[in-house]
C-alpha cells in the first residue's frame, strides 16, 4: 500500500479561520497552511472556543491530515529596534496561542531581519525570543524556521545560519523547533536544485540535519539561481522547471514530510491551485509491492483516466480544460504516447482558437496536431485519428454550424494497448 501523499496549499482564512479546511478539501488537499489573522496588521484577534471547535470539526470532515499556520509578516524577532522587538514578541506569542487553541501541527516563521546588519546579534536575539515564546505557550505543535531567499538583511538564507539559530535556542524547547525549506527561496539563495539536487540535500543533512525538516514549500521561482529575489511562480513555469519537483515527490526521504504550494494567487485561485497540485501529483510514481509490472499498470490506468477526462471536456466544448488534462499526460509520457497526447493538446488548442475567432491560429495549431497524429497507427488508444482531424477541421472552417455541432471524439471498439 502506497503511503498517503501529504500535499496541499496555503489557503485563505477569509470569513474566519474555520473555513480554511473546506477550502483545502476543494483542492483535494491532505495538508493545509493558513493565516490566523490579517498578516499585514498588528491587530490580534481572539479566537472563540466555538470558532476553534468548528475548525477542528471541519478539519476532520475535510480529511486534512496536517494543518498549520504562517505567522505575521510584521513580526521581526531579530530587530535591533527594542520597541519593534517587544511588539513582535507579543504578536508572536499570540500567534502561538492561536495555533495551540486550533490544534495545529506547525507554525511557520521567518528568522527575521537584522536591519543593523549585525547578523550574529540578530540570530542570537531571535533564538532567545523563540525560547521565551515557546516557554510561554506550551503546546504540541512544531515551530518551523523558514529558509530565506537572501533579500536585504533577511536571516536564514544559508543552512549555516539556520543551524546557528537552532543551536542557540534554549535546549529545553529546542526539540519543538524544526525547519521549513522553500524551493523558490533555496534557488534564489544559490542552492542549485536543478543541477545539484543531491548535493543540496546532502549539505542540508550535514549542516542542519534531515530530522529537523518539518515542511516543504513547493514553489517555482520567477527569479534565477542566486538572484536573492523572492518571487514565486507556478509549478514547472519558472527557473526550477519540473525536474526538481519530480525528484522531491518521489524522494523516499520526504515521503512523510508535508508539502504545500504558495504559488501566485491569480484571479481564479482555486483553478490555479488545483492545476499546480495536479501537476505535483502527476510526478508521483507508485512503486507497488508486486514490482515494476504493477507500477507500470498504475501508470497506464492513470493515462487512460486522463485521456477520458480530456475527452469528456473536449466533447462538451471545454477546450482549455481538455488542453490542460492532456498536457499533463504529454509531459509524463514518451515515444508514441507523447506524440499522441501532444497532438491532442494541439487539437484542443485549435478548437479554443476557433471558438475565440482566431481562425488563422486554429489552422496553424491543427496542422501541428496532424504532424504528431499522422505518424501514429489509427485507431490509437481507441481514437480514430483521421476522423478527429476532420471533425476539428470542419469546426474551424465553420462547416459544422453553431456550437451545438462542435466536434466529438469517438472511441473505436474499446481501448487497445498502443
Amino acid at each position: 500500500m502506497a503511503a498517503r501523499v501529504l500535499l496541499g496549499a496555503h489557503v485563505s482564512m477569509a470569513g474566519g479561520v474555520s473555513r480554511a479546511p473546506a477550502r483545502g478539501a476543494q483542492l483535494g488537499a491532505t495538508a493545509i497552511q493558513c493565516f490566523t489573522k490579517p498578516v499585514n496588521r498588528w491587530m490580534e484577534p481572539s479566537l472563540s472556543r466555538a470558532e476553534c471547535a468548528t475548525f477542528r470539526r471541519e478539519r476532520e470532515a475535510a480529511g486534512i491530515a496536517v494543518a498549520g499556520s504562517h505567522d505575521s509578516y510584521l513580526i521581526n524577532l531579530a530587530s535591533p529596534d527594542r520597541r519593534l522587538l517587544r511588539r513582535s514578541l507579543a504578536s508572536f506569542k499570540k500567534e502561538l496561542a492561536r495555533a495551540a487553541a486550533l490544534g495545529l501541527d506547525f507554525v511557520v516563521t521567518h528568522p527575521g531581519n537584522a536591519t543593523d546588519e549585525d547578523r550574529d546579534r540578530g540570530l542570537a536575539q531571535n533564538a532567545a525570543a523563540i525560547g521565551e515564546a515557546l516557554v510561554a505557550v506550551p503546546a504540541s505543535f512544531r515551530l518551523l524556521l523558514e529558509c530565506a531567499a537572501g533579500q536585504g538583511t533577511a536571516l536564514g538564507s544559508t543552512f549555516e545560519e539556520l543551524a546557528s539559530l537552532l543551536r542557540q535556542i534554549p535546549p529545553a524547547v529546542r526539540p519543538r523547533v524544526g525547519v521549513c525549506l522553500d524551493t523558490a527561496h533555496l534557488l534564489a539563495a544559490g542552492y542549485d536544485l536543478v543541477n545539484r539536487y543531491e548535493e543540496v540535500f546532502e549539505a542540508f543533512d550535514r549542516v542542519v540535519g534531515l530530522e529537523r525538516l518539518g515542511l516543504l514549500h513547493l514553489n517555482d521561482s520567477k527569479a534565477p539561481l542566486g538572484s536573492r529575489v523572492d518571487r514565486h511562480q507556478h509549478i514547472g513555469k519558472g527557473a526550477l522547471g519540473d525536474a526538481p519537483f519530480r525528484r522531491i515527490m518521489n524522494d523516499p526521504r520526504f515521503t512523510s514530510i508535508p508539502k504545500l504550494i504558495e504559488t501566485p494567487k491569480e484571479a481564479n485561485t482555486v483553478w490555479w491551485d488545483r492545476r499546480n497540485l495536479r501537476r505535483l501529483r502527476s510526478f508521483v510514481v507508485e512503486q507497488a509491492q508486486a514490482g515494476v509490472g504493477a507500477a507500470d499498470k498504475v501508470v497506464k490506468n492513470e493515462l487512460e483516466r486522463t485521456l477520458d477526462l480530456g475527452i469528456e471536456r473536449f466533447d462538451r466544448g471545454a477546450y482549455f480544460e481538455a488542453h490542460e488534462a492532456w498536457e499533463e499526460a504529454w509531459r509524463r509520457t514518451s515515444g508514441q504516447d507523447a506524440a499522441f497526447f501532444h497532438g491532442l493538446v494541439q487539437a484542443a488548442a485549435a478548437c479554443l482558437h476557433a471558438t475565440r475567432g482566431n481562425r488563422h491560429g486554429a489552422v496553424t495549431l491543427l496542422r501541428k496536431a496532424r504532424q504528431h497524429l499522422d505518424c501514429l497507427p489509427s485507431p490509437y488508444r481507441g481514437i480514430d485519428l483521421a476522423q478527429l482531424g476532420r471533425e476539428v477541421e470542419d469546426y474551424i472552417s465553420g462547416a459544422r454550424g453553431p456550437a451545438a455541432r462542435r466536434p466529438r471524439i469517438g472511441r473505436v471498439g474499446g481501448i487497445p494497448e498502443p
